[in-house]
């Protein structure tokens, strides 16, 4: 295969390209094998990055990403095989692509803007798991928004469907 056909991959061909590369290899892999696989490369990322080396890193984030790739692809078998996987595929997305889609509509997940302003929210963010009061500030002020440019942005994924799907 040329490599400008792959550099012109989706992220869905890139996890079924990978899961048909080693799917069949790690069939006996339960969900969690693979996820000990992420978190070791993951792992290797981090060190990479702590000691400056950043070919390391590069190397193992590659790594990563295939283990990811895998993981996703082997998770939406297994939840297909099951009455209650298949209605959480149907309201996530069927595809590993559109489960990342749905989560990050081009904006940020957490504050709902691009570039994020959750800098700007530093101290509710950071507080919030510790203190009632944050916890609540941040429903009020940043959840709102974040609610109000999701639909904005789903609702343009939706019409740049097909669009997105080329990219």
């Amino acid at each position: 295969m040329s490599l400008n056909i792959v550099r012109g991959w989706t992220l869905q061909q890139w996890s079924e390209g990978f899961y048909g590369i080693y799917g069949k290899n790690d069939s006996f892999r339960t969900l969690s094998n693979y996820w000990i696989q992420v978190c070791n490369d993951a792992s290797k990322v981090a060190e990479a990055v702590r000691r400056y080396e950043l070919d390391h890193a590069m190397y193992h984030l590659g790594n990563a990403f295939c283990w990811i790739s895998c993981f996703a692809e082997r998770l939406h078998a297994d939840m297909n095989q099951f009455p209650i996987g298949k209605q959480i595929l149907m309201e996530k997305g069927p595809k590993f692509q559109d489960w990342i889609l749905k989560r990050y509509p081009f904006v940020c997940h957490h504050c709902g803007y691009v570039p994020c302003h959750c800098a700007l929210y530093t101290e509710i963010v950071e507080k919030r798991n510790e203190d009632e009061k944050y916890e609540k500030k941040y429903q009020s002020q940043v959840a709102a928004k974040r609610d109000k440019k999701h639909s904005s942005a789903e609702k343009k994924l939706r019409k740049n469907k097909n669009k997105i799907d080329d990219y």
